[in-house]
């Protein structure tokens, strides 16, 4: 066919499955490896035609691309994917996903500090909202996040996000609220809730709960850590001994309205807390009074009715023990002078019968410092019971006495 160079049956067969691939004579160009001129001669040859591109084609597909994914580009032209691929790349257009302003959400979650893009966290801000748009390219469609959306749905929600990892403008031109928060932030850290715990800290709990003189707010300074995560780590531990109690203190208008206004600011319950002289866990028990009254309500039921069916629970156990113990061991009386029986466990030296122990421990006097008084008990113990009560009572007392003091003092400082 041609004058210098034979065609060959595939080239030949090339050429008919251009027209249906609706391939260009540039591209047949280069897949060939000859000229235009010699590709337009041979398709005359044939009786073949090829559709060029017009320059509305062109215009539509720089405009479109980034926007519209390629399969919808091509339905639009009535021409094939990779027609359209390989007139993208000779326009000089970059990555479909990455030709358009919009960011994907993993790079969103990576330059917050959001690990992964499918856990819980994803979940729970799109149930909440988060403007998230599909991406298609061809076969595969990308989550991406509009970033005017986004800095407008997170301003009314930002108290989801933590931006103390998150680099200045790695997302472009921010708002100056999150400059604002961001430094709040930084303020507000404490150890993370899932941090976990080390022996030192476990000792340093201890000792200050031992020691009946701090509150949650002095043992949250401490340790660096908020009040509800040392109050879930003295039930895990299965603690018996507890903070002091904060003075009680009624809520003025003030107190409510600073409170509002700190929160939104971006502060946190602990240095809010602080602010006000009053517990972090007071203060949010407060603030979901002001702001979700009746979810308060109902989460303080909730709570209620859990409590009580695992008391009803407990008591069901330790009354089945006891009469299981009654039961096995009701005919020996040995057993109530021995420091190894718990009338809940049974023998706990796993003895079958008091007549034939071998592990007998009589049971040990023990005097109470405070007023020398004789106590018989299996567990070690420094004070009675009745010095104790009268211990919980001069506290609560000397506690009073101090915030009355204290609220006289300020009542003269107004006037």
């Amino acid at each position: 066919m041609g004058a210098c160079k034979s065609w060959t049956p595939e080239e030949i067969e090339a050429l008919k499955n251009a027209q249906r691939s609706r391939q260009t004579r540039a591209q047949l160009a280069n897949q060939l490896g000859r000229s235009k001129s010699s590709i337009s001669y041979a398709l005359h040859k044939l009786g073949l035609t090829v559709r060029n591109w017009t320059s509305a084609e062109v215009e539509y597909l720089e405009e479109s691309w980034g926007e519209i994914s390629i399969p919808g580009i091509a339905k639009h032209l009535n021409r094939n994917v990779n027609s359209i691929k390989q007139k993208a790349q000779e326009h000089g257009l970059t990555r479909h996903l990455h030709y358009g302003v919009n960011p994907t959400l993993e790079q969103v979650w990576a330059a917050i500090g959001i690990q992964g893009s499918t856990g819980y966290n994803t979940k729970r801000f799109i149930a909440l909202g988060l403007p998230v748009h599909k991406h298609k390219v061809v076969t595969s469609s990308f989550r991406t996040v509009d970033i005017d959306e986004f800095w407008e749905w997170a301003e009314k929600n930002k108290r989801l996000f933590d931006f103390r990892n998150f680099e200045e403008n790695a997302l472009g031109a921010e708002p100056a609220w999150v400059k604002k928060k961001r430094r709040e932030d930084i303020k507000n850290f404490q150890q993370p809730h899932n941090a976990v715990w080390t022996p030192a800290e476990d000792s340093l709990l201890i000792g200050l709960l031992k020691a009946f003189k701090h509150t949650y707010s002095d043992i949250s300074k401490r340790l660096n850590r908020s009040e509800g995560a040392i109050k879930r780590r003295i039930h895990d531990l299965k603690l018996k001994q507890r903070p002091l109690r904060e003075a009680v203190k009624f809520w003025t208008e003030e107190e409510k309205n600073t409170l509002i206004e700190l929160w939104d600011a971006g502060w946190s319950y602990e240095r809010i807390g602080e602010k006000l002289g009053r517990t972090a866990l007071a203060v949010r028990g407060k603030h979901e009074n002001i702001v979700h009254p009746e979810w308060a309500i109902e989460q303080r039921q909730k709570r209620k009715e859990r409590k009580q069916r695992a008391e009803q629970v407990s008591h069901l156990i330790y009354f089945l023990k006891l009469r299981r113990n009654a039961l096995a061991f009701g005919e020996y009386w040995q057993k109530d002078m021995c420091m190894l029986w718990d009338p809940v466990k049974g023998c706990t030296a796993n003895e079958k019968n008091c007549d034939e122990c071998i592990s007998f421990r009589r049971i040990r006097p023990q005097y109470c410092r405070r007023c020398g008084i004789t106590v018989m008990s299996r567990q070690k113990i420094d004070i009675c019971d009745r010095c104790k009560k009268i211990r919980k009572w001069q506290h609560r007392r000397k506690v009073s006495v101090i915030g009355n003091k204290e609220h006289t003092a300020q009542d003269e400082n107004v006037i």
